[in-house]
């Protein structure tokens, strides 16, 4: 018996230690939920000393009193059933005030008949793992909102399979839903000229664990359409499986911003050699254009002499014209601003579009009833119907109908353009308007005409517009903004002097110019417009003539060695304070000039001009 009781007291020792070294609390009740026994962890937890402290208590004498009857109803349900409850969360409140959440099992206790006594209960405090679950989730739904939300797309792949993308991802790549890109090989959407790249990417950040760098691809839609994208890629887990995770980002709107910036400075570069080249041009042309009209008038007495003369004359003038559409095209020629109507412009216009026309064109002219006033450059405004007229001439190649109509429409006053010509390709209608471009073969055209058309247009605030199809022909829609006030009508424009300019004797003028062949071929139009002149070379020659000296008007080019025509004509003007000025150039880049052509200060001959523009010239200037 002894041996019995030494053994038996052995094993509860032994069942002692085993319950007070496991890592689970561990107790049994009666069936009126009073504890009959525990584990020290277990008394810990209730903030007792010993379990010898819990036996003959029930839960509504523990710390957690809160929680008494839901751990009471627990214990009689399971003795009620006979069944285990296994593995159920519940709350509950430490003695020192703080909450846990403990995972608790229990199972009914049965004597030897098999009757249920009381019930056995095992808990494991979970409040940690419960934490990390939470923070586990939080982050996943931040990453998930970050994700669903980002303005790129997010791919992920792995063994070359899509096994994630988002909304975005799956708009970028063409398609309605994720769903629809899920499982697909993901060089599928990859360019065939990039896969080869990719590939390598890929194997260098899975075998190397290298983060890949954002860097510019091609991507196909689900259509087959390319994309511009920069995508960028790190190796991770997915899963339990090595995956990529893809980061996406459509560039298409940035590479056509840097298009058009780059369109942008080739314009501003072609524009400035444009308005160099021109300007060069303008000096031959004038000496040309001044020579043959001199000769001209010496002798106009033989015909022949003087047909020729008057034919070379017409050569220089289309020469002109056509520097004239560079310097339009370079923003390099004053704009005479003034209140005219359209109408009136239009219409004293139509004469020489008939002209540009060829006997198997029709021409009409519809004009609108009432005034159409705007603030333009008359001159300007006659370039864009003639540069329309003669890009309709083009398309009618063998003859068709031109019809020219007017009117007023939302604020702006508008002139259409309509021609029965062969039509523009739309592929062809987002290009018309850039300079140079051209459908003709080499040497048939500048591709001038419709830029300069569209720069014109757009410096008086307006705006162009284009409806043409294939076989049907073109209209060009010129719109520009009504002005208020009653135009002047013809009565603005320029008249056109006789060549001969009689009464002026003693007028004395200094001319300066630095070609030495424009300078003489001006030189001998003043004298046969009968003023005196000194011609100089340069504004240091010109500031080197006797203050003694007397002249009535300065005659200057604007670009000069040294010191240009402006600053030139300020300096003459305090020794002469009655000098009166016109600046002459190729173009006129100067601001000063500009602002003084605007407010009437300065008077300015554009290169080249004719004998009868130079005789009006001075004569305004005499006469103010």
């Amino acid at each position: 018996r002894r041996q019995a009781e030494r053994e038996r007291e052995e094993s509860r020792r032994m069942l002692r230690l085993v319950l007070d070294t496991i890592p689970v609390r561990v107790f049994w009740k009666d069936r009126e939920s009073r504890y009959l026994g525990c584990n020290a962890l277990f008394a810990r937890d209730a903030g007792l000393d010993s379990w010898a402290d819990v036996v003959g208590k029930t839960d509504f004498e523990m710390g957690w009193r809160e929680q008494a009857e839901l751990y009471r109803a627990d214990d009689a349900a399971v003795m009620s059933s006979g069944e285990a409850k296994l593995g159920f969360e519940e709350p509950q409140r430490a003695p020192d005030g703080s909450r846990r959440v403990v995972r608790t099992s229990k199972v009914p206790l049965r004597d030897p008949d098999g009757n249920i006594f009381g019930v056995l209960g095992t808990y494991e405090d979970i409040t940690d793992h419960k934490r990390a679950e939470e923070a586990l989730k939080e982050s996943e739904e931040r990453y998930r909102s970050l994700v669903e939300l980002s303005p790129d797309g997010i791919i992920i792949h792995a063994d070359g399979k899509i096994t994630f993308v988002n909304e975005q991802g799956a708009r970028l790549l063409g398609c309605a839903s994720p769903a629809e890109i899920i499982g697909r090989p993901a060089l599928d959407f990859v360019h065939p000229d990039y896969r080869q790249l990719v590939r390598e990417r890929i194997e260098r950040a899975l075998v190397h664990g290298e983060q890949q760098p954002f860097i510019e691809e091609v991507f196909l839609r689900a259509d087959g359409t390319p994309i511009d994208v920069e995508v960028a890629a790190v190796p991770f887990s997915y899963r339990g499986a090595p995956a990529m995770q893809v980061v996406v980002r459509d560039v298409s709107a940035r590479r056509a911003v840097e298009q058009r910036l780059r369109q942008a400075q080739k314009l501003e570069a072609i524009g400035q050699l444009a308005g160099g080249v021109a300007h060069d041009f303008n000096n031959i042309l004038q000496a040309m254009l001044s020579t043959t009209e001199v000769l001209r008038h010496r002798h106009r007495h033989l015909a022949d002499v003087s047909a020729a003369l008057g034919e070379l004359e017409l050569y220089v003038r289309r020469g002109a014209q056509l520097a004239r559409q560079l310097l339009l095209f370079a923003r390099r020629e004053v704009t005479r601003l003034e209140l005219v109507d359209l109408n009136e412009v239009v219409g004293g216009t139509s004469s020489m579009l008939r002209r540009l026309l060829p006997e198997n064109v029709v021409f009409a002219l519809s004009l609108a009833a009432e005034v159409l006033p705007v603030h333009a450059d008359r001159g300007q405004l006659e370039q864009v119907l003639v540069n329309l007229a003669v890009n309709a001439r083009e398309a009618m190649p063998a003859g068709g109908r031109l019809l020219v109509r007017t009117g007023a429409e939302a604020g702006y006053a508008v002139v259409e353009v309509r021609d029965s010509g062969a039509g523009i390709a739309p592929e062809l209608q987002a290009r018309i308007f850039e300079p140079f471009f051209t459908t003709k073969t080499a040497g048939e055209g500048s591709g001038l005409g419709l830029a300069v058309v569209h720069g014109i247009v757009a410096r008086h605030g307006g705006k162009v517009e284009v409806d043409s199809e294939p076989g049907r022909g073109s209209v060009f829609k010129v719109s520009i903004p009504l002005a208020e006030g009653r135009p002047g009508g013809g009565s603005e424009r320029r008249p056109q002097p006789p060549v001969a300019c009689s009464g002026r004797t003693g007028i004395r003028v200094l001319l300066v110019e630095d070609e030495e062949g424009a300078r003489e071929g001006i030189r001998e139009a003043l004298v046969l417009l009968g003023y005196e002149v000194e011609a100089v070379g340069s504004a240091e020659q010109a500031l080197a003539i006797d203050p003694a000296a007397r002249f009535d008007v300065l005659v200057s080019d604007l670009l000069l060695p040294g010191l240009h025509g402006g600053e030139l004509a300020e300096l003459l003007r305090h020794r002469w304070p009655a000098l009166k000025v016109i600046i002459m150039s190729g173009y006129a880049r100067d601001e000063a000039v500009r602002r003084g052509v605007d407010d009437g200060g300065v008077r300015f001959l554009q290169k080249p001009f004719d004998v009868a523009s130079l005789a009006h010239e001075l004569e305004s200037v005499l006469a103010e």
